[in-house]
Formats: structure tokens, sequence, C-alpha cells
């Protein structure tokens, strides 16, 4: 046998005797992503009938997707769910990645079709709750969660999936109900930043100001969250500033917040933004108005950062500015508008509806009649008052609308696992049935967070 053949021979005899080239397959989550990646390539390359081999094709796209190279992981997927439609596993697995792609919808429907091929897997009905979030289908969003969540009592995402319904219960309005999901959260998971952040914003869109500020000390406390993310901090600090100006508390509290930012993140529009909205809070409309001009300037800022100089601009008077500030805001950001609607109606500018061409039509109208006057400051919330509407046909007194909360999207890091890897076929993997997932181990894992990047 002439050398190089026999030396060929006893390499592939290597590759395929190697342990490693197992990986591919291997149900176990803790594999080096990119080791598992290259020994999925190694099994497919000695592959001729791709199609024989779903699963290690499934295990290279899922691969590609927890290692954030979604484009490159979309055709692989599509291609393992060709080869076999009726794995729920392949749909959901498709699903995460057009959630990752911003795709909700496509997502909604991918999970649905995973749902109907393996009803008992708990975790399509609880990913598809994360779509519908993003869908703004809250109500949906609950629905999905309230049936999913007792079959993962115990499981890795329990408390990210509790703080998803938090996150829910908060868009919908019904605080009481948020702040009580965010606490299941946090008895699963004391120490969990995403859920105790969230709470704050549930309990300042409740009125409690006190207790945001209570659970945003903690949450600022360095000894207790060393590693507490810019974004976090950010928020949670701006959302102090608002408080302690509806708690009537000295403006140099406020101003610490800012400064406290400024030393931290002395380049970050988001800290120039709060610096000025604060200033223009406390009453310091010379300094807000410095304040807010590179605002002004930056091509980077976004509607809520136009927002605040547009108030900055109509309190000094510049209504025309002002107005075209306000439209430039609402058009880079159409839910900044929803903000304007508790302000306008005190003043008895009570737009149709909450879309954003509503709302300016009531804006401009506010300008025109009071100027300067016409105030878009954040108001307090408090408890709903009835008034009566002047309809002889019919007088019964209807609740007045209450003043929209903060936005509820906040910033966190990647969660948990879900149900992963596909097995070889006929091979049982940690006394499973070869065509099952493994199960979850019943333990908490590492910390999730408010986007579950790696399901």
């Amino acid at each position: 046998m002439p050398l190089r053949l026999s030396l060929s021979l006893i390499a592939l005899a290597a590759v395929l005797a190697s342990p490693a080239a197992a990986a591919c397959s291997d149900p176990d989550e803790g594999i080096d992503l990119n080791q598992r990646l290259a020994d999925c390539e190694a099994e497919l390359g000695q592959i001729w009938d791709r199609s024989g081999a779903a699963h290690l094709v499934f295990n290279q796209g899922r691969t590609l997707r927890l290692l954030g190279r979604h484009e490159e992981a979309l055709p692989v997927l599509h291609e393992a769910l060709r080869y076999n439609p009726e794995r729920g596993l392949y749909w959901a697995e498709l699903a995460r990645l057009y959630l990752a792609l911003g795709e909700p919808g496509t997502a909604a429907a991918m999970f649905g079709q995973a749902m109907a091929q393996e009803p008992q897997d708990p975790y399509a009905r609880a990913d598809r709750a994360e779509a519908w979030f993003n869908l703004g289908r809250e109500q949906a969003c609950i629905e999905d969660l309230d049936a999913s969540l007792p079959q993962l009592k115990g499981m890795q995402d329990e408390a990210w999936f509790l703080n998803l319904q938090g996150r829910c219960q908060h868009a919908a309005g019904r605080q009481d109900k948020a702040m009580q999901a965010f606490d299941a959260a946090l008895q699963v998971f004391p120490d969990y930043i995403d859920a105790l952040g969230n709470k704050a914003f549930a309990q300042f869109a409740a009125g409690q100001y006190d207790a945001v500020l209570a659970t945003s000390d903690g949450l600022l406390d360095a000894q207790r969250f060393p590693d507490l993310a810019p974004g976090w901090e950010i928020s949670l600090r701006g959302l102090r500033i608002e408080t302690q100006d509806f708690l009537g508390r000295p403006a140099a509290e406020a101003a610490a917040e800012v400064a406290a930012l400024k030393a931290k993140f002395p380049d970050d529009l988001q800290v120039t933004n709060l610096d000025a909205w604060q200033k223009f809070l406390a009453g310091d409309l010379a300094g807000a108005d410095t304040a807010a001009q590179p605002l002004r300037d930056s091509p980077d800022a976004q509607g809520f950062m136009l927002d605040t100089a547009a108030q900055i601009d109509l309190a000094l008077g510049r209504s025309d500015v002002a107005l075209d500030t306000f439209y430039k805001a609402a058009w880079i950001d159409p839910g900044v508008a929803s903000g304007w609607v508790p302000a306008l109606a005190a003043q008895g500018y009570l737009p149709q509806t909450r879309l954003a061409d509503a709302v300016l039509l009531s804006l401009r109208r506010c300008v025109q009649d009071k100027g300067a006057d016409c105030s878009l400051r954040p108001l307090p919330v408090t408890a709903p008052q009835m008034v009566t509407i002047a309809r002889p046909a019919d007088p019964a007194p209807v609740p007045a609308p209450e003043p929209a909360g903060p936005p509820s999207t906040t910033p966190g890091a990647p969660g948990g696992e879900g149900p992963g890897f596909d097995p070889a076929p006929a091979q049982p993997a940690g006394g499973a049935a070869a065509d099952e997932p493994a199960p979850e181990p019943p333990a908490l894992g590492r910390a999730p967070g408010s986007v579950r990047a790696a399901p």
C-alpha cells in the first residue's frame, strides 16, 4: 500500500475514533461552543447525504446562534427543519433565532408550531410570551406565562420567566401584579438585578415614590452590586431624579445623582440629557438651556432627548423651535408622544387617541393657546378622579385618564438555557429518550437577564 494512502487512512481513522467528534450531538450544555462548532463541521464533512443527519445540522445551526452568528445560523436551521419538520425543537430554535433578529411576529408563529408538534415542552409557550411582549401584546404574554410557569417550577429559567411576567403586567398597567411577579422572581434569586430594577419602575408607575428610592438605594449599593451595568445605573438614577422632584426633595439631591453619573460616564449622551432634565425640573432654565445644547447638536440624539430640549425651548418662549423639535422627537420615537398625554389632559387638551398624530395636534393647540405656559412636565401618579362629561344622553361619570408610566424596557445581561442540543438518533442521553431533549436540572444556574439571548 502506498505510504501516502496508508497515512490518509490512519488520519481518517483517528478522526472517526476521536471522542471529541461526538461533541456535536452531546447534549451537555457545558461544552465549549467553538469546539462544538468545529466538531459539527468535522462530522458533517464526512457525510454524503446531510438529510440523514438532521441532528448534526441542527446542532451546528444552534451553536452558530449561541455564538451570535445569526445570519450564518439562519440557512443552517432552515435546512435542519426541512429535513425533519416534525421536530418541535427545530421550530422553537428557529423561533429563537427570529426573535434575536428582531422579528417577533415570525417567532411567535414558529413557537406556535413548536407547541403543536411537542405540546409537552413548556419552553415553547414560555418563550412565545417574550415574542408577544416584543409585539406589544401584553395580555397574550401573560396568558402564555400563566399556562407555562407552573411547569417551570424549580427549573433553570424560572426566575427569568417570572421577571418577564412582571414586565408584561407592568406594560399592561397592572402594577400590583407586576410587583408580585418581581417579588416571586426575587424569592427564587434574591440578587436578581433585573427583577429589582423592574420592580422599582413598577413602584414608580404605581406612585410608590418612597419605595422607589428604597429599592434603587439597594441596587446602587456598590458593595452588594459591584458590577451593576451602566445602562441600569443611568436608568435608575434618572428614575430617582423624577421621583425626588415628585416628593419635593431638595434639588441638591437630584443634582447629586447627575454628578455621580458624570463622574463615571462623562461623555454619555444619556447623562447629558439627565443633566439638562434635572436643571429643568429644578427651575434652572438658563442652566438647562446650556446643558441641552449638545442634545440639539448631536445627530445621535434619541426621541426622549429631543423631548427634553423641546420642553426647555418651550419654557423659554421659543414656541416655534419647540414645536419643530417635538415633531422630530415623535418622528424618531412615536412612543414619546404618549408621555405628554397626562399633562395635556390636565390642561384641557385631551387627544382623541394616544397615537402620535393625535397627541401632536393637541400639543399644537396647547402651545398656540398658552405659549410658554403650556407644560408637558410629567405628573405624579394620583388616585383616579371621577369627572362628569356634559352629554345629555349619557350623564354617567367616567374615570379620568391615568398618567402614563415610565418605559418598561430596561437593559440587562443574557439569560439562561432552555432545552438544547439534539442528541444522535437511537442514543439515550442522560436517561432521556433519544428523540427528546435532555431535561433541565432543578437548579437556577447562572444569573438570568432581561434579554434571553441564549434560551
